[in-house]
């Protein structure tokens, strides 16, 4: 049972990464359009804009995204149906009052927030927008929040996918025709409202499609308000608190050091919080749903088993991504920033070699969450970003910008640290040490050899690819050296990739055929 959440929640992540690096690179083309339309002050506009907007959409989300994703399969693992269509109607009606509460405030203090942030109440119709675009952000979120309690990935990946597209098409268009600032918003309101109703179709459907007949507590009455905002409102804690805890850390340098200094930190985080999100966020939003079905079907055990094999392909995958975008830092700035923004290269090296353990915080949060025991992971969170925030104000003052970051690593090495302590007072949980020491070890003969070559050839950008080959290379080779990749994991592999098994059979059945 374990493999098979693990098998779920890989393909999943792997959908999910693949539809993200779409998205993110359409989200950039779209950004460097938009910067050239626009005044610098413009941009300020926009950006003040948008950081109200992701603020009242995160608080009016309530967490009810992670209600959704963990108490769907949860009640189908028990075959509690009649549970999950009442919970389905409970979720949605929170989410629908929060959504037009926020909505109807942005609005009313349109004018007032306006005057408050630029002395002016002359952008006031983008709160009135944003408004209607916090309403449509927290419907959307909730609603991929049920698309992935009913482990429909692929479906998430596309439904992703076709809203995006459809708001850049828009939000070019209305660029194009003169709508400025508001554009962006625009756009935001479609992809969301678009996500929204995709989302609660497949939604409807799945769950109007379950059978009652095979309920098998058929007393069994509707989830509680109580219960059900219990789970929710600490994973809103945790999506806030990660939020700021991206942000404060520059207010920071941008206070005591300036804005060059923060345009150069801003480089080195794009390219962090691009690893998150292309491997970290789709690994969370897959297994907390896996995780929470193998729970309810088998208990506790499974879910320790589970983290076991999270850890052995974390460390297979994540580290090795961190360590190399670390040794590779210069080139990696260059080309996301130009030549100008060298001075990136060193603070994003440190945070990444930190980042290197966030797979494992993933898998951590993901048990705790499965669990329900989600005031635990917004303690961890919380008390990890006051540690960040602390050495921020201590170190940018002295270190400048390699102070930020050096905060910023140990903050996710302090998260990883408060989440086992926290997860092992209720479950053991079990790493998979033998693979984690083999990638490690794998992973610094890596670095040092490709360090070597790009300090011998000068990182030179048109040489990119042979780094990246020999990265890839020396790698492989020192797992094979190490004996890590077994017969179990070759298993592994043909379950993950679609259709693989009857291919394997064919190759058998030719072989045979043939020899």
């Amino acid at each position: 049972m374990e493999e098979e959440v693990f098998v779920r929640a890989v393909r999943g992540t792997g959908v999910l990464s693949g539809q993200s690096v779409i998205n993110t690179f359409l989200d950039l083309a779209l950004f460097m359009f938009f910067a050239r339309i626009v005044s610098r002050y413009e941009m300020g506009v926009y950006g003040a804009v948008l950081l109200v907007y992701m603020v009242l959409a995160i608080l009016g989300s309530l967490g009810l995204s992670f209600a959704a994703s963990h108490f769907l399969p949860h009640f189908y693992g028990k075959n509690e149906y009649r549970k999950v269509k009442s919970t389905v109607e409970r979720i949605l009606t929170i989410t629908l009052v929060s959504a037009f509460i926020f909505c109807l405030v942005q609005i009313v203090f349109a004018s007032f927030l306006s005057d408050l942030l630029f002395g002016t109440s002359v952008h006031a119709h983008l709160f009135w927008l944003t408004g209607l675009g916090t309403f449509a952000a927290i419907l959307g979120t909730v609603s991929c929040g049920f698309v992935s309690g009913l482990q429909k990935f692929g479906s998430l990946a596309l439904f992703r996918f076709l809203s995006q597209v459809v708001r850049v098409s828009i939000t070019v268009w209305l660029l194009l025709l003169g709508f400025g600032v508001a554009s962006i918003f625009l756009g935001w309101i479609v992809f969301f409202s678009a996500l929204a109703g995709l989302a609660l179709f497949l939604t409807i459907r799945e769950v109007l499609g379950v059978r009652m007949e095979g309920d098998l507590n058929l007393n069994n009455g509707s989830l509680q308000f109580k219960v059900l905002l219990g789970f929710s409102l600490p994973m809103l804690v945790y999506q806030f608190v990660s939020f700021l805890s991206d942000s404060v850390d520059r207010f920071i340098v941008l206070g005591f050091l300036g804005t060059a200094p923060l345009g150069v930190y801003t480089v080195a985080l794009t390219v962090t919080n691009s690893i998150i999100m292309i491997f970290g966020y789709p690994l969370l939003i897959t297994l907390v749903p896996g995780m929470s079905e193998a729970e309810a079907k088998i208990g506790v055990e499974s879910v320790s088993n589970s983290f076991r094999l999270v850890s052995r392909y974390v460390s297979l995958i994540f580290i090795p991504i961190c360590f190399g975008i670390a040794v590779l830092s210069p080139l990696v700035v260059n080309v996301l920033a130009g030549l100008k923004y060298v001075e990136a290269a060193f603070p994003l090296s440190i945070v990444c070699f930190g980042l290197s353990i966030y797979g494992f915080s993933v898998g951590l949060i993901s048990v705790l969450t499965a669990l329900g025991k989600t005031l635990r992971v917004a303690v961890a969170v919380l008390l990890a970003s006051s540690i960040g925030l602390s050495l921020s104000l201590l170190f940018v003052p002295v270190f400048g910008v390699l102070g930020a970051a050096i905060s910023r690593a140990v903050m996710y090495i302090s998260m990883f640290g408060l989440l086992f302590y926290l997860a092992s007072r209720i479950i053991h949980p079990s790493f998979d040490k033998q693979a984690i020491w083999k990638s490690c070890v794998a992973s610094v003969v890596m670095v040092f050899t490709v360090f070597y070559l790009a300090y011998l050839t000068g990182y030179v950008l048109t040489l990119l690819p042979l780094y990246l080959f020999v990265s890839l290379t020396v790698y492989g080779i020192m797992l094979m050296v190490l004996r890590f990749p077994t017969a179990q994991d070759a298993r592994f592999l043909v379950k993950i990739i679609p259709q693989s098994e009857k291919l394997v059979d064919k190759i058998k059945k030719f072989i045979k055929s043939h020899v």
